[in-house]
């Protein structure tokens, strides 16, 4: 839009150097000024002044639309990164889901061992349930702590 604008001033300023005109040239050309000053960025108007006669826009200048874009990409990698960070905290809570229903079954293995009459049945639930546990709790401690815990934060301390 300010490069529309700054070629439409310019043009007008052009039309009134060939009419002979140079006072109306001359306030094209000062309103030219002003308005990029006002309405255009640093990138812009360095890329106007590295502009040689056979560039027709400073969009043709090496690099200028790339310059745009940099602050974009750095939040983009950064986003990227927190975005890693939240799938393997996902992961870790699917984890630590996992160790929640195997104890849920343990539980409910050490609920029925009870029930069954035979000595031996009793034992096999038994050593089921006691297995799950310990499996259960080696598999527990070896899931990462989600990013940011503090032990301390449940007591008030940090």
């Amino acid at each position: 839009m300010a490069w529309n604008t700054a070629i439409d001033y310019q043009l007008d300023a052009e039309v009134a150097k060939m009419k002979g005109n140079e006072d109306e040239a001359k306030i094209y050309e000062d309103k030219m000024h002003y308005f990029m000053q006002q309405n255009s960025s640093q990138i812009l108007s360095d890329a106007m002044n590295q502009m040689d006669d056979s560039m027709s826009s400073p969009f043709e200048v090496e690099g200028m639309t790339d310059k745009y874009f940099e602050e974009s990409n750095n939040l983009i990698a950064q986003s990227q990164e927190l975005l890693e960070e939240g799938k393997r905290d996902n992961r870790n809570g699917d984890a630590y889901n996992l160790v929640n229903v195997i104890y849920s079954v343990v539980l409910f293995l050490l609920g029925i061992v009870g029930v069954f009459k035979n000595l031996p049945n009793r034992v096999v639930v038994l050593f089921i349930a006691i297995a799950g546990v310990v499996l259960a709790t080696i598999y527990m401690f070896t899931i990462p702590l989600p990013t940011g815990f503090n032990i301390l934060s449940f007591f008030g301390m940090a």
